[in-house]
């Protein structure tokens, strides 16, 4: 049986360790974008603990391979570091803003965007019937920003993703975030 259970900060970190010494023993340097849940716990300590790590990362044939292995070794699902967010990300802003560096090691780099495309990212998937964390996490980025109406996290939407409608459940969703914040 694989184990379930969810990422916390050190998890995160020692798995993350344990893919840098197997892409030191290749002899390779790998790049992780993290996203998601893994972002706010990693990058933004916004909160404990995520489900899986969702990313964007290179080399990734290499790096899908090696994660497999440490699922193997850990007993985890071959997913616990996955690139499924690739469907996600439409227009990614300029590499230089995410050089945020959130973990460091001689063969691995890890970033995360900046929370004005984490905003816009959590607003359009708008996931409060499966995913509480996102309506937390859009609440600490709109905060962290100080963002004052819907219409601003709006703007962060079309700026990201410019082909895209804002769809009805975006602008329910940013609205009852912002009711809750004020109450």
């Amino acid at each position: 049986m694989k184990n379930e259970f969810r990422f916390g900060r050190e998890r995160i970190r020692r798995l993350l360790n344990r893919l840098s010494e197997m892409l030191e023993r290749e002899k390779i340097r790998g790049e992780i974008l993290l996203f998601g849940g893994a972002a706010m716990v990693l990058g933004w300590n916004a909160r404990r603990a995520t489900r899986d790590i969702d990313a964007v990362f290179e080399p990734p044939a290499r790096i899908r391979r090696l994660v497999r292995e440490i699922a193997e070794e850990e007993g985890l699902q071959d997913a616990w570091l996955n690139d499924a967010v690739k469907g996600f990300i439409d227009l990614l802003p300029d590499k230089a803003d995410f050089r945020k560096s959130v973990f460091s090691t001689d063969h691995l780099h890890i970033y995360t965007p900046p929370p004005e495309y984490l905003v816009a990212m959590k607003a359009l998937s708008a996931r409060t019937e499966v995913e509480a964390e996102d309506t937390h996490d859009l609440k600490f980025l709109i905060k962290k920003m100080r963002l004052k109406s819907p219409a601003a996290v709006f703007r962060l939407v079309s700026k990201y993703y410019p082909k895209r409608p804002i769809p009805a459940k975006t602008v329910f969703f940013v609205e009852s975030v912002f009711e809750d914040i004020g109450k």
